[in-house]
Formats: structure tokens, sequence, C-alpha cells
């Protein structure tokens, strides 16, 4: 039945797609604008970065017009995921990314078992979550994307819609370059890390609040941010630093467990 509605689904955007240029003008008029944004959401682009120039830019490519087909297949995506991937362990774990995300991301922390090193690598995801939320605010304010709901009232969003703009994903921004600290810090685990960011991610669409090419762009950004914070002095130092201290932490760990 799923396989059935998505067809139809399909074949009724295309439809619409090809209704005239007055119609696919004002589909794509269709946008988050700016009266839509919660206020604590533009607050953020007050608050300037402190490890990197306000002016950083990022290659990342403008999002398909609504009424293009390749937005037409990212809406029949979603659709398939509402009938087919909303189970209740995704729900869980959705549910825990949005009240506990920023602030702890336990996806990376429980690897760091010594106070300390946890600390500091709650100290280095800090300043990451600082500067990343300017630039990630930044862009989704100049592309004002529309969420996927918006265009489509057979599509549901499984969870509450943040007030501010589809286009690039937060989270999987924001995942992503949790998981290049985490795993700067512990390379043995670092594709484990990225694995559980993509997963985070697709949960976003699979629950109704983001296309798939917001995720891309989310991970495109995260790799470009990563890359330049790196290069700042003092974060690439605690970074080393961090992952000196978690190493000895673990021949330590393993020195004990022998000797037991």
């Amino acid at each position: 039945m799923s396989v059935f509605y998505s067809k139809i689904t399909f074949i009724t955007l295309c439809i619409l797609l090809l209704s005239g240029a007055a119609r696919a003008t004002s589909l794509d008029d269709i946008q988050f604008s700016d009266d839509m944004w919660e206020p604590g959401f533009v607050k953020i682009l007050d608050s300037a970065p402190t490890h990197l120039s306000k002016d950083l830019s990022f290659s990342i490519p403008p999002f398909p017009a609504n009424s293009t087909p390749e937005t037409a297949k990212e809406i029949d995506l979603l659709l398939q995921y509402q009938e087919t991937m909303r189970t209740p362990e995704q729900l869980e774990a959705v549910k825990i990314e949005v009240s506990t995300f920023v602030k702890t991301m336990k996806f990376g922390l429980e690897t760091f078992v010594s106070p300390d090193v946890q600390k500091r690598v709650k100290g280095l995801i800090d300043i990451a979550n600082h500067d990343l939320s300017y630039f990630l605010f930044r862009e989704k304010r100049r592309f004002k994307r529309a969420r996927p709901t918006q265009l489509s009232s057979t599509l549901k969003a499984g969870i509450p819609i943040p007030g501010h703009a589809s286009y690039p994903s937060g989270h999987a921004m924001q995942a992503r370059v949790f998981a290049h600290v985490y795993g700067y810090i512990d390379s043995a685990q670092a594709s484990t890390y990225l694995q559980r960011s993509d997963a985070a991610a697709l949960r976003r669409e699979i629950f109704g609040l983001h296309y798939p090419s917001d995720s891309q762009a989310g991970k495109d950004m995260a790799d470009q941010f990563f890359a330049a914070l790196i290069k700042v002095d003092s974060v690439r130092q605690e970074l080393d630093d961090v992952k000196n201290l978690y190493e000895l932490d673990k021949k330590d760990a393993s020195s004990k467990k022998k000797s037991t």
C-alpha cells in the first residue's frame, strides 16, 4: 500500500509542477519567512563566533527549488519514511536527541570515562557548538527554505518543528561536528561516531523535519567548519592535549585490567 501511495503522491506532485508557470511561481514563493522564526534563534545571530571569523564562507549549493522534480522526489521519499520507518525505537531516539542533543550528545561522551577527559571534551564541544550555531543560523536565515510539511499537507511532522528554516539541517551539522571532535580524540572509533551522526541526521528526515538535501548540506558545512576550526592554534592544541590524555587513560585502564 505504501508503494502505491508513494507513486500516487509523486504523480500528483508532477501534475502540480506541470500545471503552468503561475502555479510554479506560487509554489516557489513558499518559504520559511523571517516572521516565522522564533526570537531565540534569531538572537543567536547577535553573538559572534569566538574562534572563527564571522565572515567565514561555506561551499554549499542552493537547495532545489520547490517546483523542481528533485524536491518532488525528496517529498516522496519523506512520505515513504512516514509510512515505513517511524518505529517506536526511532521515536525514542529522536526525542532524546531533541531534549539533550546540544548539552550531552550521548553517543560520544560515554566513551571518555575519566572525569577530567569528559570535562575537557565537553569544553571542546561547547567551543564548537557556539561557533557553528552562528554560521548555521546565518545560512538558514539566508536560504529561508520551507519545511517539508509546508509543501505537503500529507506529510506530518512526527515531532515539534523548530522555529527556523529547513536548509541546512542543524542536527546533521551539529552531530557531524561533534563526531569529528570525538573521532579526533578517539581515532579508533572515528567511523562509528560518523555513522551515529548520520543516523541522527536521518531521523530528522524520518520524522518529516528535513529533506535529504538539508542533511547533506549540514554534513558538508560540518566538514568545512571542522577543517577551519582545527586550524585555530588554541583549539588544535587542546584537541591534541585531550587526545594524549585519553590515550594515557586507556593505557592505565588496560594495565589495571591486566593486573587484576
